[in-house]
């Protein structure tokens, strides 16, 4: 029950990485509908949520693994970068996945914070990015973004309905 609950949910991740890739393609086809799809897998890999990115990482690979590494029939190429938890490296980390490994979109990141710092990095390049843990509530409030896919819950989902039952 539990592998069918995270291969849902990666599917689901992945489905929307695919039609950000699409929406980023050039219009009229050319290069970008042809070859594999880059995605810039933006995770910490080391630091103090090295475990919860390693568990990103594994469910990436299944998701892959279980469809012969394709999304929509055209192969997947993944390049990782080590964010260290730290919105700064998290940055150049994105920086060099977007400008010089030319990535078709950003997946990741994990934290609150760096989700938080890659918005203004996603409006200037204007490139798609799938948050599919960061949780901070600004990113559906405040700094909402025509670039961010977010697939996960916002930090203050979990503990609202607590609350009012409290208060009541």
């Amino acid at each position: 029950m539990r592998r069918t609950t995270i291969r849902v949910t990666w599917t689901g991740l992945l489905a929307g990485a695919l039609l950000a890739a699409q929406a980023c393609a050039p219009p009229g086809g050319g290069s970008a509908d042809e070859g594999p799809i880059k995605i810039g897998f933006i995770l910490p890999v080391t630091g103090p949520f090295a475990a919860l990115g390693q568990y990103m990482g594994e469910g990436l690979e299944l998701y892959l693994e279980q469809n012969d590494s394709e999304l929509g029939g055209r192969p997947v190429e993944v390049l990782r970068a080590d964010t260290k938890g730290d919105p700064t490296v998290m940055l150049t980390q994105a920086r060099r996945l977007v400008e010089r490994e030319q990535v078709d979109f950003l997946f990741g990141p994990l934290s609150a914070a760096e989700g938080a710092a890659l918005v203004p990095f996603l409006e200037r390049s204007q490139i798609a990015a799938i948050y599919p843990i960061a949780s901070t509530n600004d990113l559906t409030q405040r700094t909402i973004s025509d670039y961010v896919a977010r697939t996960g819950w916002s930090s203050s989902q979990t503990t609202h309905p607590f609350g009012e039952y409290a208060y009541e």
